[in-house]
Protein backbone atom coordinates (compact mmCIF):
# COMPACT_ATOMS: atom_id res chain seq x y z
CA UNK A 1 0.00 0.00 0.00
CA UNK A 2 2.36 2.18 1.19
CA UNK A 3 4.81 1.17 -2.10
CA UNK A 4 1.68 2.00 -4.27
CA UNK A 5 0.82 5.61 -2.77
CA UNK A 6 5.13 6.52 -3.49
CA UNK A 7 4.87 5.66 -6.63
CA UNK A 8 1.54 7.36 -7.57
CA UNK A 9 3.23 10.43 -5.79
CA UNK A 10 6.13 10.02 -7.60
CA UNK A 11 4.58 9.69 -11.06
CA UNK A 12 2.57 12.51 -10.29
CA UNK A 13 5.90 15.03 -9.54
CA UNK A 14 7.34 13.44 -13.15
CA UNK A 15 4.10 14.75 -14.73
CA UNK A 16 3.91 18.25 -12.89
CA UNK A 17 7.74 18.43 -14.03
CA UNK A 18 7.18 17.03 -17.68
CA UNK A 19 4.14 20.24 -17.73
CA UNK A 20 6.37 22.28 -16.25
CA UNK A 21 9.25 21.43 -18.81
CA UNK A 22 6.65 21.82 -21.48
CA UNK A 23 5.74 25.37 -21.05
CA UNK A 24 8.83 26.66 -20.14
CA UNK A 25 9.70 25.25 -24.12
CA UNK A 26 6.83 26.86 -25.06
CA UNK A 27 7.36 30.43 -23.66
CA UNK A 28 10.93 29.71 -25.18
CA UNK A 29 9.61 28.86 -28.33
CA UNK A 30 6.56 31.89 -28.42
CA UNK A 31 10.13 34.55 -27.13
CA UNK A 32 12.17 33.15 -30.17
CA UNK A 33 9.41 34.66 -32.61
CA UNK A 34 10.07 37.98 -34.61
CA UNK A 35 8.05 40.13 -33.32
CA UNK A 36 8.00 43.28 -35.47
CA UNK A 37 7.58 43.22 -39.43
CA UNK A 38 10.97 43.69 -41.23
CA UNK A 39 11.39 45.97 -44.09
CA UNK A 40 12.59 43.73 -47.34
CA UNK A 41 15.64 45.30 -49.59
CA UNK A 42 13.95 43.82 -52.49
CA UNK A 43 16.84 45.41 -54.64
CA UNK A 44 19.25 42.38 -53.20
CA UNK A 45 15.99 39.67 -53.67
CA UNK A 46 15.62 37.28 -56.61
CA UNK A 47 12.43 36.09 -55.84
CA UNK A 48 9.61 35.31 -53.41
CA UNK A 49 7.97 32.18 -52.25
CA UNK A 50 4.35 33.25 -50.30
CA UNK A 51 3.05 30.40 -48.52
CA UNK A 52 -0.48 30.31 -48.54
CA UNK A 53 -2.31 29.20 -45.49
CA UNK A 54 -2.73 32.17 -43.58
CA UNK A 55 -4.07 35.98 -42.64
CA UNK A 56 -1.68 38.54 -44.37
CA UNK A 57 0.79 36.15 -45.94
CA UNK A 58 -1.11 36.94 -49.17
CA UNK A 59 -1.41 40.43 -48.88
CA UNK A 60 1.87 41.03 -48.22
CA UNK A 61 3.40 39.39 -50.91
CA UNK A 62 1.32 40.41 -53.56
CA UNK A 63 1.39 44.19 -52.18
CA UNK A 64 5.33 43.45 -53.44
CA UNK A 65 3.97 42.75 -56.94
CA UNK A 66 1.77 45.90 -56.73
CA UNK A 67 4.63 47.71 -55.80
CA UNK A 68 6.96 47.17 -58.70
CA UNK A 69 8.46 43.69 -57.50
CA UNK A 70 9.24 42.83 -61.11
CA UNK A 71 11.05 39.22 -60.64
CA UNK A 72 9.64 35.85 -60.08
CA UNK A 73 7.22 35.13 -56.93
CA UNK A 74 5.84 31.74 -56.28
CA UNK A 75 2.17 31.61 -54.52
CA UNK A 76 2.44 27.65 -53.05
CA UNK A 77 -0.42 25.86 -51.65
CA UNK A 78 -3.08 27.81 -53.45
CA UNK A 79 -6.52 25.92 -52.69
CA UNK A 80 -7.32 24.16 -56.06
CA UNK A 81 -11.09 26.26 -55.99
CA UNK A 82 -9.09 29.58 -56.10
CA UNK A 83 -8.55 30.94 -59.84
CA UNK A 84 -5.97 33.57 -60.39
CA UNK A 85 -8.65 35.55 -62.41
CA UNK A 86 -10.53 35.65 -58.47
CA UNK A 87 -7.12 36.23 -56.39
CA UNK A 88 -6.17 38.92 -58.97
CA UNK A 89 -9.84 40.86 -58.28
CA UNK A 90 -9.65 40.46 -54.52
CA UNK A 91 -6.10 41.90 -54.57
CA UNK A 92 -6.92 44.72 -56.96
CA UNK A 93 -3.99 43.12 -59.51
CA UNK A 94 -4.35 43.31 -63.40
CA UNK A 95 -3.51 40.06 -65.24
CA UNK A 96 0.04 41.78 -66.46
CA UNK A 97 1.03 42.40 -62.86
CA UNK A 98 0.60 38.69 -62.33
CA UNK A 99 2.90 37.88 -65.29
CA UNK A 100 6.01 37.49 -62.80
CA UNK A 101 3.73 35.14 -60.49
CA UNK A 102 3.35 31.30 -60.15
CA UNK A 103 0.65 29.24 -58.74
CA UNK A 104 1.46 26.14 -56.91
CA UNK A 105 -1.57 24.03 -56.55
CA UNK A 106 0.43 20.81 -55.60
CA UNK A 107 1.35 21.58 -51.94
CA UNK A 108 -0.37 20.46 -49.54
CA UNK A 109 1.43 20.89 -46.41
CA UNK A 110 4.67 22.99 -45.27
CA UNK A 111 7.22 20.51 -46.55
CA UNK A 112 5.33 20.33 -49.72
CA UNK A 113 5.82 24.69 -49.57
CA UNK A 114 9.71 24.01 -49.31
CA UNK A 115 9.93 21.47 -52.39
CA UNK A 116 7.57 23.38 -54.40
CA UNK A 117 9.60 26.78 -53.77
CA UNK A 118 13.25 24.58 -53.73
CA UNK A 119 11.75 23.18 -57.83
CA UNK A 120 11.02 26.97 -58.56
CA UNK A 121 13.76 28.35 -57.87
CA UNK A 122 15.79 25.77 -59.49
CA UNK A 123 13.54 26.58 -62.75
CA UNK A 124 14.07 30.35 -62.31
CA UNK A 125 17.96 30.04 -61.51
CA UNK A 126 17.23 31.46 -58.33
CA UNK A 127 19.40 31.66 -54.54
CA UNK A 128 17.91 34.59 -52.68
CA UNK A 129 14.63 34.58 -51.99
CA UNK A 130 12.08 36.02 -49.18
CA UNK A 131 9.76 33.66 -47.89
CA UNK A 132 6.39 35.24 -46.45
CA UNK A 133 5.00 33.18 -43.86
CA UNK A 134 3.12 33.73 -40.67
CA UNK A 135 5.97 34.92 -37.48
CA UNK A 136 4.83 31.51 -35.66
CA UNK A 137 5.29 29.54 -38.64
CA UNK A 138 8.86 30.79 -39.43
CA UNK A 139 10.61 28.55 -37.38
CA UNK A 140 9.48 25.39 -38.86
CA UNK A 141 10.11 26.70 -42.34
CA UNK A 142 13.04 27.54 -41.78
CA UNK A 143 14.34 24.35 -40.44
CA UNK A 144 12.76 22.49 -43.86
CA UNK A 145 14.54 24.99 -46.10
CA UNK A 146 17.85 24.19 -44.07
CA UNK A 147 17.33 20.45 -44.61
CA UNK A 148 15.40 20.30 -48.21
CA UNK A 149 16.38 23.51 -49.94
CA UNK A 150 19.78 24.59 -48.17
CA UNK A 151 21.27 25.76 -51.23
CA UNK A 152 18.87 28.91 -51.07
CA UNK A 153 19.05 31.64 -48.56
CA UNK A 154 16.22 32.23 -47.32
CA UNK A 155 15.18 35.98 -45.87
CA UNK A 156 12.31 35.50 -43.89
CA UNK A 157 9.12 38.20 -44.03
CA UNK A 158 6.82 37.28 -41.29
CA UNK A 159 3.48 38.59 -41.30
CA UNK A 160 1.28 38.71 -37.59
CA UNK A 161 -1.72 37.74 -37.83
CA UNK A 162 -4.48 38.95 -35.31
CA UNK A 163 -6.03 36.33 -32.96
CA UNK A 164 -3.36 33.91 -32.64
CA UNK A 165 -4.48 31.43 -30.09
CA UNK A 166 -2.66 29.06 -26.86
CA UNK A 167 -4.26 26.21 -29.47
CA UNK A 168 -2.39 27.04 -32.30
CA UNK A 169 0.85 28.34 -30.54
CA UNK A 170 0.53 24.64 -28.91
CA UNK A 171 -0.21 23.22 -32.38
CA UNK A 172 3.21 24.79 -34.41
CA UNK A 173 5.32 24.46 -31.18
CA UNK A 174 4.61 20.61 -31.50
CA UNK A 175 5.46 20.60 -35.47
CA UNK A 176 7.79 22.50 -35.19
CA UNK A 177 9.71 20.21 -32.46
CA UNK A 178 8.90 17.02 -34.68
CA UNK A 179 10.53 18.61 -37.40
CA UNK A 180 13.72 19.39 -35.47
CA UNK A 181 13.31 15.55 -34.33
CA UNK A 182 13.75 14.81 -38.70
CA UNK A 183 9.77 14.60 -39.06
CA UNK A 184 8.97 16.70 -42.06
CA UNK A 185 5.50 15.14 -43.65
CA UNK A 186 3.78 18.20 -41.82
Amino acid sequence: MVQTKDFCKSLGVFFAALLFAFHLALGAFWLSLPSQPKEADLSQIEGISIFTGGKGRLDAGLSMVKSGFNKPVLVTGVNTKVSVQELADVFGLGMQDLSTVTWDYRALSTSGNVRQTKLWASRYQLKKIIVITAAYHMPRSLTLFERLAPELQIVPYPVFPEGVSYRLLVSEFMKSLLVRLGIDYI
